[in-house]
C-alpha cells in the first residue's frame, strides 16, 4: 500500500519494485540522496549493483494532473527492468547436430557489468519506454565469469546494460558436458556485421545451441 499526503495540485510520482527485502525490509538500493526538495532528475542517478540484481528491480513515472485526492487511481502505469536477460537453449537432438551426446549444465559471462542504473536514460521527465532502443551504462565496472551463474537445462542470466564493440564486449560462457566430460564454451553476440550487441535493458537475448562436434576447455 502507498500513503500519499493529499493534494490538488498536480503530481508526479516515481514507482520503484522490488527496491526492499521481503524478509528483512532493508532497502536494496541506497536511496540517501532523495530528500525532500531534490529534483525529479535524481532518481536518473541511483544505481544497483550485481549481486544485488535479483529480484529484478524495476521503475517507472506517471503524472497526477489532478493532483491526489480520496480514491486516485494509477491505472497503467509501465515498470521497466533494469537489467537484460540472457538464455541458452538447445535445438532439437538428431543424428547430424550430435546434441544427443550433450547436456547443457548452466551459464555465466565475463566482463559483464557489475552496476546499472534505475532509469533508462538520464532525462526521467517521461514514461519509460517498453522497448528502449540503446542501452545506459554506468561505468566501466566489469566482473569476470566467476561473479555470477546459472544452471539448468535452459539456464537464464540476468545482467545489467553495456555497450560492445570488437574489442570490448560481454561473453556468455557456456557450461555442458559432452559426451560425458564437462567442459565450458565462449560464445559472443554478434550482429548481421559481425560487431558484438551492446546489452539493453528490458531486452531477452536467446542464443540456441544447434551442433556440438567435440568438449568444450576444461576450464
Amino acid at each position: 500500500m502507498l500513503l500519499f499526503e493529499q493534494i490538488d495540485k498536480k503530481r508526479t510520482v516515481h514507482l520503484v519494485a522490488n527496491a526492499r527485502d521481503k524478509a528483512t525490509g532493508a532497502d536494496r538500493m541506497d536511496f540517501s540522496p532523495l530528500t525532500e526538495g531534490s529534483p525529479e532528475s535524481l532518481p536518473a542517478s541511483l544505481t544497483n549493483t550485481q549481486n544485488n540484481i535479483m529480484p529484478l528491480i524495476m521503475w517507472g513515472r506517471v503524472e497526477l494532473n489532478s493532483g491526489i485526492m480520496d480514491n486516485i487511481e494509477m491505472n497503467g502505469v509501465k515498470l521497466l527492468r533494469a537489467a537484460a536477460c540472457v538464455t541458452v537453449k538447445t535445438a532439437e537432438a538428431s543424428e547430424s547436430n550430435h546434441l544427443g551426446d550433450f547436456v547443457l549444465e548452466g551459464i555465466s559471462a565475463c566482463n559483464l557489468a557489475t552496476v546499472g542504473f534505475l532509469t533508462p536514460t538520464p532525462t526521467v521527465t517521461a514514461a519509460p519506454s517498453a522497448t528502449p532502443a540503446a542501452g545506459r551504462p554506468a561505468g566501466t565496472t566489469l566482473a569476470d565469469a566467476s561473479k555470477t551463474w546459472a544452471e539448468g537445462p535452459v539456464p537464464t542470466l540476468y545482467v545489467y546494460e553495456r555497450n560492445c564493440n570488437t574489442t570490448d564486449y560481454m561473453g556468455v560462457i557456456i557450461k555442458g558436458k559432452y559426451k560425458g566430460e564437462s567442459g565450458y564454451y565462449k560464445v559472443v553476440m554478434l550482429d548481421s556485421k559481425g560487431t558484438p550487441y551492446n546489452i539493453v535493458r528490458n531486452h531477452r537475448y536467446i542464443i540456441t545451441i544447434s551442433d556440438v562436434t567435440e568438449r568444450g576447455y576444461s576450464d
